[in-house]
């Protein structure tokens, strides 16, 4: 019965496409059918390769590339799906593709036709902050707050954002205020760990370590149990709690707090600066904060196309994986990054210098990131033995 009722459905649902293409429904019944077959193929995509045979199987494939050019038709069009269609497509070019380039057309069209979608404002802060353009993702924020009205919710959400960007920039009084009325306010389980642990920490840059011991206790009230993020929070926050109350932060892991936020916001100079001072401070067998360091040296590197230099760093830290034992999260970060950095050497993943591609990270360009430039050593031989041995 059950195959019977599936047959007689997708039957259906061809013919009123077929007719559709020549009868069009007043409400772009098409079109709703497109997305939908969009946000299939999209799910089924992201069906892990070890279950993808399963899917197969039965008919089905996993086809990003369809996906996507069915979502853009869709959003092309003047039909009830296509918001939806139109913010779907940008928050898979945002959080999953990690396009930025490609997101940015997107989203001016999405606030050209629909100026009060605070959605799509929510998505355009993201998308500002992840290039490191945080004036913008601020003003898009607070315009957000503005439209936001009576959904209180949404605008302690933009409280929250807010309170990052003034973070990267270093604006702790600001930031503290924001955090302080998303925290007051909020009810739901979501964010509050993270943003007590983020509060304790502005108020530690900002010299209150009464104020921030206080919102370290609160972490503990907020952490939830298997909620990665959370678990995170509470560590940091007991830490810090064991600390010298006057002094829960050391000066070092301090300036790698900002230089961390730096590099989230792009600054690449007042990053690098800061790595340096907290050099400066480290003790040889302080590995906790070296770990940190050298992955952030590594990343920043990285971003700016100073690919051995990057290695060098990330290298540093992975060396480091018998010595760390709290901060064992980077460990295979770093792995990562190597990987991606040799990638980029090979040709197989663009430069990063142009942007597109990350969410903190820099995306595609057209050259190879070797360093000097020129011609794509992969174009002679000699670059050829060189990556086979990489």
């Amino acid at each position: 019965v059950c195959v019977c009722v599936c047959v007689c459905v997708c039957v259906c649902v061809c013919v009123v496409v077929r007719l559709s293409r020549y009868y069009p429904f007043q409400f772009g019944f098409y079109r709703h059918v497109l997305f939908g077959v969009a946000a299939f193929h999209f799910a089924v995509s992201l069906v892990p390769p070890s279950l993808l045979w399963i899917v197969e199987a039965i008919g089905f494939e996993a086809n990003r590339a369809t996906s996507l050019e069915l979502l853009k038709r869709v959003h092309a069009s003047n039909t009830p799906v296509s918001p939806v269609a139109t913010w779907f497509l940008l928050w898979i070019q945002i959080f999953f593709l990690e396009n930025e380039d490609a997101a940015i057309p997107i989203f001016e069209d999405s606030i050209r036709r629909f100026p009060h979608g605070i959605l799509f404002l929510y998505l355009g802060g993201q998308l500002y902050t992840r290039k490191g353009q945080i004036k913008q993702a601020l003003d898009i924020y607070e315009q957000a707050y503005e439209y936001s009205g009576e959904m209180r919710q949404m605008q302690l959400i933009f409280h929250f954002e807010m309170a990052e960007c003034y973070a990267i920039w270093g604006q702790w009084d600001k930031a503290i205020a924001h955090y302080s009325a998303f925290l007051q306010e909020n009810k739901t389980t979501s964010y509050r760990c993270w943003c007590a642990c983020h509060l304790g920490i502005a108020y530690c840059m900002a010299g209150d370590t009464q104020q921030a011991r206080a919102a370290f206790q609160q972490v503990q009230g907020f952490a939830r149990k298997y909620y990665s993020f959370d678990a995170f929070c509470l560590r940091k926050a007991r830490e810090y709690l064991l600390n010298d109350p006057l002094q829960p932060m050391s000066p070092a892991e301090m300036l790698l707090t900002q230089a961390r936020l730096e590099r989230q916001g792009r600054m690449w100079k007042e990053c690098m600066e800061h790595l340096e001072q907290a050099k400066s401070l480290l003790k040889e067998t302080d590995y906790e904060e070296w770990v940190q360091y050298y992955y952030l040296k590594g990343r920043s590197l990285d971003h700016l196309d100073q690919l051995e230099e990057a290695e060098a760093a990330l290298e540093a830290a992975v060396a480091l994986r018998h010595k760390v034992k709290r901060e064992v999260y980077l460990i295979p970060h770093s792995y990562n990054e190597l990987g991606e950095l040799y990638m980029k050497r090979l040709g197989l993943v663009q430069n990063s210098a142009t942007g597109g591609c990350g969410g903190e990270r820099e995306g595609p360009a057209s050259e190879s990131g070797e360093k000097g430039g020129g011609e794509r050593e992969r174009d002679s031989d000699k670059g050829k033995e060189k990556r086979e041995n990489e």
